[in-house]
């Protein structure tokens, strides 16, 4: 299994995971690759720990996870069902399901943008700035380059993800998100 990714194309899948609430249990499992029980994930959330079985249960059938063994015999934890995940537009997708799958990216993202915005409004304009809340810009790329920049990218990312997998938030450390996307200006049925 290592090295997979699981593609998960469903439309009733993907709606599934358009709740913001799964897409942080799901990403932290994955974040893990290893076991986390409902309580843990509840506490990420926010959310009790049966709500969060809930939401657990719903995932659980879409295939991108299931469940461990218990080490208690009390609570069985959940457990990532591959080492990497992603989700798709079906070939069968509308434009709808395409937005589904779009907005259950962004909408989280967002939310967090609007917070760090809202927080920065009090603090003093010089104030020191920890994290980027969006940044844009434009490139003149072939191919060939447009892979070799995501390849590189992702080795960073890779790098921090490796890093981060077996700490929780623990003195300085806090969570954070990360998105990025590499999106042609316009858009050809080869892309």
């Amino acid at each position: 299994m290592a090295g997979q990714t699981l593609i998960i194309s469903d439309p009733r899948a993907v709606r599934a995971m358009a709740n913001p609430l799964r897409l942080v249990a799901v990403d932290e499992l994955y974040r893990r690759q290893g076991p986390a029980t409902a309580t843990e994930l509840a506490d990420l959330v926010g959310l009790t720990p049966s709500a969060m079985s809930y939401h657990l249960r719903a995932v659980e059938s879409t295939g991108l996870i299931r469940r461990g063994e218990s080490t208690d015999a009390r609570e069985r934890p959940w457990v990532p069902a591959a080492p990497s995940y992603s989700l798709v537009a079906s070939v069968e997708s509308d434009a709808v399901q395409r937005m589904v799958l779009i907005d259950s990216r962004l909408m989280p993202v967002r939310q967090r943008m609007e917070e760090l915005l809202a927080a920065r409004s009090v603090r003093a304009p010089d104030a020191d700035i920890v994290y980027m809340v969006m940044a844009t810009g434009q490139l003149l790329l072939s191919p060939g380059e447009v892979g070799l920049l995501q390849a590189r990218v992702q080795e960073v990312f890779d790098e921090f993800e490796a890093l981060s997998a077996d700490r929780s938030e623990e003195g300085d450390l806090r969570r954070a998100r990360y998105m990025w996307s590499v999106v042609p200006e316009r858009v050809d049925p080869e892309d």
